[in-house]
């Protein structure tokens, strides 16, 4: 758990490096809307375990649980000081004290909290973002990049079929018992080289063997089929059981996040949703490694 978590936290950090705000005045704030009425960012946060209070902090034995309810308190501490809106609960037509009925009075338009990232995600006026701005809990405010993949050849792929042949622990070194996660476009489960599995609307139910799990963060859903042909490209390279083309693992199991939509494109909240997703599914799916081919990524 320790090792997929440094990994997660690893490849979030190489996400989130370009900053855009620290500290703006007015005329940079303008400079940095342009024409836009709201701007997409990832407001980061500090961490500070003070918000739990002295019973919070006593009920935790585990770090991990503790630092994702200081999350939770932090979101809520500086969520507080704004006007906004949940997208969310929007979506499902939910009614809730913290929607603002007059759209001139927002400040934010909430579309992710994270769990294990000390932050959230949304599309900030002036007004807001000058009040994270002032706000002593908040770290720094990036932009959510718009993303676009590329389909390239795969370079310099590892010849894994020496180690195939090797012996550890009693078994061969082909991936058994082990599950990657895919961060990309989704995966094809159906295809005959990945489990061969028939559609369902829920790839969590157990029906397939191969592609045991995943997400959809595209479309809110528990189906993350491919509908753009990269990621399951990705997962072929990874674990397909193909006779001729086998994967690096074949008899590993596939863990499936579809967080860039059909025609490839998304955005760094959707990533760092899918990468919390493979953290915090780790044991349940036995995940021990996460792929979202970086190499492949332009942003735009």
């Amino acid at each position: 758990m320790k090792k997929i978590l440094m990994l997660a936290f690893l490849a979030i950090a190489i996400l989130l490096y370009p900053v855009i705000v620290q500290s703006k005045d007015h005329s940079e704030i303008n400079e940095l809307f342009g024409d836009e009425e709201e701007i997409e960012v990832i407001v980061a946060l500090k961490d500070d375990y003070n918000a739990l209070g002295k019973y919070e902090l006593s009920k935790y034995k585990d770090d991990f649980e503790m630092k994702k309810m200081m999350i939770i308190r932090q979101q809520e501490r500086v969520l507080s000081n704004l006007d906004y809106e949940d997208m969310a609960i929007k979506k499902n037509n939910e009614k809730a004290s913290n929607l603002i009925s007059n759209n001139d009075e927002i400040d934010f338009k909430l579309n992710s909290k994270f769990t294990i990232v000390n932050g959230f995600s949304g599309e900030v006026t002036k007004k807001g973002l000058q009040k994270l701005i002032n706000d002593e809990n908040v770290k720094k405010i990036y932009p959510n990049r718009e993303m676009k993949i590329f389909l390239s050849d795969s370079v310099n792929i590892a010849n894994a079929s020496r180690t195939w042949g090797l012996i550890y622990n009693g078994a061969n070194l082909t991936g058994r018992g082990e599950s990657v996660c895919i961060i990309d476009t989704g995966i094809d489960y159906t295809h005959p080289d990945l489990g061969g599995c028939s559609s369902t609307g829920n790839i969590n139910d157990g029906s397939c063997a191969k592609v045991i799990g995943g997400y959809d963060f595209v479309n809110n859903d528990h189906n993350p089929i491919d509908d753009h042909g990269r990621g399951t490209h990705v997962a072929g390279i990874v674990a397909s059981t193909n006779k001729t083309y086998r994967g690096i693992a074949p008899d590993a199991n596939i863990v499936a996040i579809k967080a860039l939509d059909a025609s490839g494109g998304g955005s760094d909240d959707k990533i760092i949703s899918g990468i919390e997703w493979c953290v915090n599914n780790a044991s349940l799916f036995n995940i021990s490694a996460i792929s979202m081919s970086l190499g492949l990524i332009s942003y735009k």
